[in-house]
């Protein structure tokens, strides 16, 4: 996050999942990316996709981890459970973005 988001904004953390394959039910399974500090709101603006695609975010969060991936998913808080529970969202959209001071800024855009 920049300089000023840093200073007027309360740090969080977030947690990331990433898909890791299928298991024998045929369905997906996940593994834990890692918990990284971060800032968020839920005021945003409409977004565009890698695909084109436009769509109104549910919550943005801003970080300076690299750890996040389009179609990861992101729960705010921190968490150990093995599956990304209902009320994490995935990553529809990220942007870099240049920081003042030190290394950049991710904004991460989820539906």
């Amino acid at each position: 996050m920049s300089l000023v988001r840093g200073y007027f904004a309360n740090l969080d953390k977030a947690t990331i999942w990433r898909a890791s394959g299928i298991d024998v039910n045929g369905d997906s399974s996940y593994s834990i990316i890692g918990v990284v500090d971060c800032t968020h709101t839920t005021n945003t603006a409409l977004q565009t996709d890698s695909k084109g695609r436009e769509f109104r975010p549910a919550f943005a969060i801003y970080t300076k981890s690299p750890l996040a991936q389009e179609g990861d998913y992101i729960l705010i808080g921190e968490s150990t459970a093995v599956e990304p529970p209902t009320e994490a969202r995935q990553v529809r959209r990220i942007a870099t973005a240049a920081a003042m001071i030190g290394t950049p800024d991710y904004d991460i855009f989820v539906s």
